[in-house]
Formats: structure tokens, C-alpha cells, sequence
């Protein structure tokens, strides 16, 4: 018997169907630092910063999280030797020229590579399917493996447990905006205030014949915000009428 359900119904089977990784546990693979430094005293710190795109990096936000990194290992009395921050992809298997040169430079003068986060040294690539990148579920074995194995012998550690969220921590140093939970409050009135500055000018370009949904892109607002302020139909207004007789 074929059953019929709605295409998200089909979506949501075939994504619970994919076969599943089991994530591993990053404290098998990456220390937290002050129980790596409360074993090794005298062991010196290379710091490893990364972002992901160019436009994280922009507008001195780099500078700013390795400034906020640095800041965090003074107060536990830890000044780094040398600070390698870039810009690289956090898949593992990917190009990570910056982490091999920091890990080489760590291994040279014997000591720790510290980042600020697990995911500053990776994300999951293949859990949940491998053919799209979920930042939401964490690495399997064979991503820290893969860690380990470039690592040779270096010891990994981060600032914040390896277990733990980084996000918030990423939100105070600059290097991820607050988008969860609620909007930002907006002073009272600013409804009518738009509609008293952005109404005039959707209604002149809708005299010049330009359609809702590019007149919605320009003045960046809603497209049905733009068919109540010109009191024009849903959609209907951007079709040429033409004499068709529909029986």
C-alpha cells in the first residue's frame, strides 16, 4: 500500500533514514588546559586561532578574539610563545595549512597547542550523512583520530572544555552575532515611522511599473508589507492582463 504525505513528511523520513555516525568524546582527544598545565608546569603555549570566512575576520574581529584569547591565559598567569590566527576551513580533512604550521612550530619547542575552542580545531563533516556540513552535532572518532594523527604528538587543549558550547563565548569576543532567541526591542512608533518614510516612495515606484517584489528588495521590506501600502492584489498586479476566457 503507497502512502501519501506532504513533501516535508517525505523530507523528514529521508533525513531520519540517512545513516548515523556516533559522535566521539572530544576529552579522549583534547585536554581542558588547566588540567593539561596542572600536570606539566613548565610546558610553554602556542596559541591557535582560526575563522572560518574572510568576513568574520574583517573589521579587526580577528584581532579582537585574539586579543580576548590572550587576555583569558594571562589571568592564569600563561603568556604564549608565539599566536597563529587565520583564516581556514575547520574540517579536519581540509586544507589546514595555519594548524600545520602551528603544530609543527608546538613541536619544535615542545610544547602546548591551546586553542580558545573544539570547534576552533574542528567541526563534524561526517556525522549525519557527510554530504552536508552540520556544526550542530559534534566530530566522530574518525575526525579526532584524523586530529590526532596530524597533531603527532603534540598536545591539544582548549580554554573552554572541549565537552562544552563555545558559543557564547564566541558571541562576547566578537566572533558570532546574537542571533538566538528573541529580537532585539525596537522603540514604539517605528512601524508608522516606516511606513511614513518608505510608503511615498513604494508607491511612486509602483506608478513607474516596477514590480512588488523588486520594490520589497529595494526598500528592504516585506513583500506584503508593499501590497497593503499600495493597496494592490497579492501577486495578480505584476501579471499583464490579457483577454484569455478561461471554461
Amino acid at each position: 500500500m503507497v502512502i501519501f504525505g506532504d513533501p516535508q513528511t517525505f523530507q523528514r523520513m529521508r533525513v531520519s533514514a540517512r545513516p548515523r555516525v556516533q559522535p566521539g568524546r572530544a576529552i579522549d582527544y583534547i585536554a581542558p588546559l588547566d588540567a593539561l598545565l596542572a600536570c606539566a608546569d613548565c610546558w610553554p603555549v602556542v596559541l591557535y586561532v582560526r575563522m572560518s570566512t574572510e568576513p568574520q575576520a574583517a573589521n579587526g574581529k580577528l584581532d579582537a578574539a585574539v586579543a580576548a584569547v590572550v587576555a583569558r591565559l594571562r589571568v592564569r598567569g600563561i603568556v604564549p610563545i608565539k599566536v597563529f590566527a587565520g583564516v581556514e576551513t575547520s574540517d579536519i580533512g581540509g586544507d589546514r595549512l595555519l594548524l600545520r604550521e602551528a603544530l609543527d612550530f608546538a613541536r619544535q619547542h615542545g610544547a602546548i597547542l591551546v586553542a580558545p575552542s573544539r570547534c576552533r580545531l574542528l567541526r563534524s563533516y561526517l556525522c549525519g550523512g557527510g554530504k552536508f556540513r552540520n556544526e550542530t552535532e559534534p566530530p566522530n572518532d574518525g575526525e579526532y583520530r584524523m586530529l590526532r594523527r596530524m597533531a603527532n604528538g603534540v598536545p591539544l587543549a582548549t580554554i573552554i572544555p572541549p565537552n562544552q558550547s563555545a558559543r557564547a563565548i564566541q558571541i562576547s569576543d566578537g566572533q558570532k552575532d546574537n542571533k538566538g532567541g528573541r529580537p532585539p526591542k525596537k522603540e514604539a512608533g517605528w512601524k508608522k515611522r516606516r511606513r511614513e518614510e518608505l510608503a511615498p516612495r513604494a508607491r511612486a515606484l509602483w506608478e513607474q511599473a516596477m514590480p512588488q517584489r523588486r520594490i520589497a528588495a529595494e526598500l528592504k521590506v516585506a513583500p506584503s508589507t508593499i501590497r497593503r501600502w499600495i493597496g494592490a492584489a497579492p501577486f495578480f498586479s505584476d501579471v499583464p492582463a490579457t483577454d484569455d476566457v478561461w471554461a
